[in-house]
This record gives C-alpha cells, sequence and structure tokens, in this order.
C-alpha cells in the first residue's frame, strides 16, 4: 500500500497524517477479502514530498521511489518468490507506475493516481501483468485523463492495462467509499489468489 502525498515536501510522514490514513480502510478492505490467504504491508515514507528537484541534484530517484524500492526488496528477502501487488493513491500511484516493473510485481492498482507524461520514460515494460487504473472524472486534484493515459501506455507495453472510472467522487473518495474499497480489493485478491488457484 502506497499512500499519497505532496509534489514539495522534505518534512517527516506520520501515521496521523490525511494521506496515510486514507489507504487504510483498502488494506482493511483487502485483508477481508482475502481471508488470511495474503499479508498487507502498508509503508510510510520517511518524507511527505516527490521532492524531484533535491533528488535530481543528488542523482538519485525521488523520495517515495527510493523508498518503495528498500521495502520491496526486505519483502523479497523474507519471502523470496511470493508475488507482490502494489496499490498506490496519488502520489503513491505514480511510484507504482515507476516501480511496476520492479523484480517479484505481479500487479498494479493505482487509485487517483498522480501520473506526469514524463514519467514515461521510467516506465518500463510490464509483459501480460494485469493493471487497473481507477479514478473519478469529478477529481479536482490528480487528472483523470492521466490514469487513462497511463492504461493505455501500459497496454502498448504489453500490460493487461485497464481504466475505470467511478463516478461522483473526488480525490479524497469521502462520499462512495465502499465503491473504491470493493473495486480494488475484489481486484487484487482476483489476480493474487483466484488467478493461482486457477493455475
Amino acid at each position: 500500500m502506497l499512500h499519497g502525498g505532496r509534489k514539495h515536501d522534505t518534512g517527516p510522514t506520520g501515521p496521523w497524517q490525511l494521506a496515510v490514513a486514507r489507504l487504510r480502510p483498502f488494506a482493511w478492505a483487502i485483508a477481508r477479502s482475502a481471508g488470511g490467504q495474503m499479508a498487507v504491508v502498508s509503508l510510510q515514507y520517511a518524507k511527505r514530498g516527490w521532492n524531484a528537484e533535491q533528488a535530481r541534484q543528488q542523482g538519485r530517484e525521488p523520495d517515495p521511489v527510493v523508498d518503495t524500492r528498500w521495502a520491496l526488496e526486505v519483502i523479497r528477502q523474507r519471502y523470496p518468490g511470493v508475488p507482490i501487488t502494489l496499490v498506490g493513491h496519488s502520489m503513491g500511484g505514480r511510484v507504482a507506475l515507476r516501480l511496476a516493473d520492479a523484480e517479484a510485481v505481479a500487479a498494479v492498482v493505482t487509485v487517483g493516481a498522480w501520473v506526469e507524461k514524463a514519467d514515461e520514460q521510467h516506465w518500463g515494460r510490464v509483459g501480460g501483468m494485469p493493471m487497473l487504473l481507477i479514478h473519478s472524472p469529478q477529481d479536482r486534484v490528480t487528472d483523470p485523463a492521466g490514469s487513462a493515459y497511463a492504461a493505455i501506455a501500459f497496454s502498448q507495453r504489453g500490460a493487461d492495462a485497464r481504466y475505470q472510472a467511478i463516478n461522483g467522487d473526488g480525490h479524497g473518495m469521502v462520499r462512495h467509499p465502499g465503491q473504491w474499497h470493493s473495486a480494488v480489493a475484489e481486484y487484487v485478491v482476483a489476480q493474487l489468489i483466484d488467478a493461482g488457484a486457477g493455475s
């Protein structure tokens, strides 16, 4: 689970911040739907922002990308061979798209993703990876057209990527939370449990 953040903010991230708390119901929904058959891990970034300029000056990737690569490596070492699904909201969605081709990542779900077309140079080829990009057309914080664009771009890279609109809500997903939680949980379970049971 990859939470959102800000474009520029080097301050620390805390568990009480809205961007972090917003993903907890998603984690609960996934865990409940999985019935104990998968672990749900929520990453809390060290810093609140993407902080691209500082990263560029220091010759490294943006802060949340660095943190997520570290977390993926920890999971791979503890649970070798276990498939991982990245679920990201807003900035977390941007991270998930950036790391879709990372080792052991088997599926990606983004919710209200912050998509920048300039990031396309960092998007890898992901074979037939299942990807679901969900966005509300009424989102005024991140552009739903970006998620639709990313779905097409990843499809052209070989992914089984699709875009899903949830109408009548905003970036905070507070009007119809059940729709969001169900859509994400059902997709994650279908990719990691149901697909495995059928193979």
